[in-house]
């Protein structure tokens, strides 16, 4: 695995307070067009209850064409939490959420030297 995009800012829903930078992303392709960005929420009733799939946001415009044949054909992306800053926390009040996507180049819609 490659990096694909190194950072890249989602719009955000929501931050839950057990989201951190090491939780693990997965995008999905949404029936509006737009690819969501879900986390996983913790386990419950001490362990016996799984978390469920929480949405956390959605790919900007350009990451999500980029990114659309891989996400589509539902290849094996690595999407990891960057940059977080929970709304409470922020000077002006807005959440904010970045992530890194690896994956294989060859996935892509264009060559990879492509910035957002």
């Amino acid at each position: 695995m490659q990096i694909l995009i190194y950072k890249t800012d989602l719009t955000v829903d929501r931050t839950p307070v057990w989201l951190a930078p090491t939780a693990p992303i997965r995008l999905l392709p949404e029936p509006d067009g737009h690819t969501g960005a879900y986390a996983e929420g913790p386990s419950r009733l001490f362990g016996l209850l799984p978390g469920g799939r929480v949405r956390i946001g959605a790919l900007g415009p350009e990451a999500r064409d980029l990114l659309a044949p891989a996400i589509e054909a539902g290849k094996p992306l690595r999407v990891r939490i960057v940059e977080l800053a929970q709304a409470h926390l922020a000077p002006d009040g807005r959440a904010r959420i970045a992530v890194s996507v690896w994956g294989e180049p060859g996935w892509l819609s264009r060559p990879l030297h492509s910035s957002l």
